[in-house]
């Protein structure tokens, strides 16, 4: 009840008082309209680009300690009046192993629900990740230029010099 109470703050149209199946239908409903709405903005946003690779893209891959493997990838641009963007496409299960095929046909099908058919490395200059070897040879496969998260590289010293 409490996760309902939660959502019916963020949106009204999720009644508390709903049955399970109302509410999983009315949460599938709003998550396909967002999708779609992801989906117009950054194939617009590569229409309008008249050169380069107008996209760049972070992910990172996770088993939580269920042993469930999760992947969480965004898209970044800058748009025609020079804004950031940030674009978080979600948050998915990955079923594969950590090695580079599987990174890669998970990358690849994920964007591919946001920008079908073109070919996605054509669209992107780069991609942050971990230092995870696999993931940054999956981008090199891809002809993606791989950048090393910040963030990761610095808990990494911060975890190395404190013994943790």
């Amino acid at each position: 009840m409490g996760f309902k109470l939660y959502s019916m703050g963020l949106n009204p149209r999720y009644p508390a008082n709903c049955g399970h199946g109302t509410f999983t239908f009315l949460l599938k409903q709003e998550v396909c309209t967002l999708q779609e709405k992801i989906k117009a903005e950054l194939n617009s946003q590569i229409e309008s680009m008249q050169y380069g690779h107008p996209l760049s893209a972070q992910f990172d891959i996770w088993t939580s300690g269920m042993r469930d493997a999760y992947g969480g990838i965004s898209v970044q641009y800058i748009d025609s009046l020079w804004n950031f963007k940030m674009v978080r496409l979600g948050v998915n299960r990955f079923d594969g192993t950590h090695k580079a095929d599987d990174i890669e046909a998970w990358f690849i099908y994920n964007l591919k629900q946001f920008i079908p058919d073109r070919i996605i490395q054509n669209y992107l200059s780069a991609c942050a990740l971990d230092e995870a070897g696999n993931g940054i040879n999956a981008m090199k496969r891809l002809g993606v230029d791989a950048q090393r998260c910040v963030g990761h590289r610095l808990n990494t010293a911060v975890r190395w010099a404190t013994g943790i």
